[in-house]
């Protein structure tokens, strides 16, 4: 049968056996199945199958973040798509032995090479993305994105909701994430409302809708948790992880924990953290050795998000949990998870009740 280049998760196997017979030039993309960081692009020149592995993330020596040939760090791309066109016209052959040979695009609806896709935004030198807002009202998140680029997204966490307002092509939008309990009041995964995909995090929801649009009206620009160039004192495990789990079951906290590296950390909302009259509070748990270590965190806030260390680093203030996490990277506290981008998420189906 045949093969878009786009479907990641053909398996090698397959994608050799579809190019066997294929003309010179023709290629498909998959999964390393050995390496969750990576792609690998396998073409046809001159008889024989030929392959190049794709990094997914940021590199020091990158100018721009994305996806790039790993024998070619400096040269990165915003998506795959735009790697693929580049290499379909290449302006010399450094790093491919041909051209490929483009024969085939993605649907427009599945998000993935469509013009409503925004291109990811380049990390500044000092800071994290910042996407997670606790501590933000619905209408301060809103009017911050009023200028922002079409795609732009934020989570904001008022009382037990998570609401994603993201900038469409007419104007800010709103939509509830909706957490999923099954029959026996376990917790099923989080989603947006009238789809029936499900996911286990926060950032596998955003990933997905990066590249797929779902009843939104255009697709997200997101950003795993990452640092610009240039930050010194930036140390990135060898895993990714769900790190945002505010106004997540504890159980599904848990879950996380255990699986985490030494340093790795989870952003949560501490039980009775959300009083109607108390200070909001997160908590910053991290794994110190073989041992739990939390830090409380309490948000000043009239909307604006600014958080204050309750403990430990008093008089402390951050404008955002992505600066106070940045912090803590440098104080040799946490790690952070390592970024992957560009793959698409799957998500689990809503099972039929």
């Amino acid at each position: 049968r045949d093969i878009n280049w786009w479907q990641l998760d053909t398996h090698p196997d397959a994608a050799r056996a579809f190019l066997a017979d294929a003309a010179t030039g023709q290629f498909v993309i998959t999964r390393d199945l050995e390496n969750p960081n990576r792609l690998v692009l396998f073409y046809k020149f001159q008889g024989a199958i030929h392959t190049e592995p794709i990094g997914l993330g940021t590199k020091s020596s990158l100018k721009r973040e994305g996806v790039f040939f790993t024998r070619a760090e400096n040269q990165g791309f915003p998506s795959l798509h735009e790697l693929v066109a580049f290499y379909a016209n290449p302006p010399s052959l450094t790093v491919l032995k041909c051209a490929l040979l483009v024969t085939s695009q993605p649907p427009k609806d599945a998000g993935f090479a469509s013009p409503a896709v925004a291109p990811r935004a380049t990390p500044t030198k000092t800071s994290f993305n910042t996407w997670c807002l606790p501590g933000y009202t619905a209408a301060r998140t809103r009017e911050m994105l009023q200028d922002k680029a079409v795609g732009s997204c934020s989570v904001t966490f008022e009382d037990n909701d998570i609401n994603l307002h993201y900038k469409s092509p007419t104007g800010v939008k709103s939509v509830q994430i909706v957490q999923h309990l099954g029959p026996d009041g376990v917790w099923d995964g989080l989603g947006l409302p009238n789809t029936t995909t499900l996911f286990h995090s926060l950032q596998d929801l955003l990933a997905h809708l990066e590249l797929n649009r779902e009843n939104l009206e255009c697709n997200l620009r997101y950003s795993p948790l990452e640092v610009g160039h240039g930050s010194g004192g930036v140390t990135y495990a060898e895993m990714s992880w769900p790190w945002c789990m505010i106004n997540h079951p504890s159980q599904e906290i848990d879950k996380v924990f255990d699986k985490l590296p030494v340093g790795g950390f989870i952003v949560a909302t501490p039980p009775g953290a959300q009083g109607p009259d108390g200070p909001v509070r997160l908590a910053v748990l991290y794994k110190a050795e073989a041992k739990l270590e939390a830090l409380s965190v309490e948000l000043e806030s009239e909307g604006d998000g600014t958080l204050l260390f309750s403990d430990a680093i008093d008089g402390h203030t951050f404008p955002t949990v992505a600066e106070l996490l940045l912090f803590l990277v440098r104080a040799g506290k946490i790690v952070l998870p390592r970024p992957v981008l560009g793959v698409p998420v799957k998500g689990l189906r809503l099972p039929r009740r």
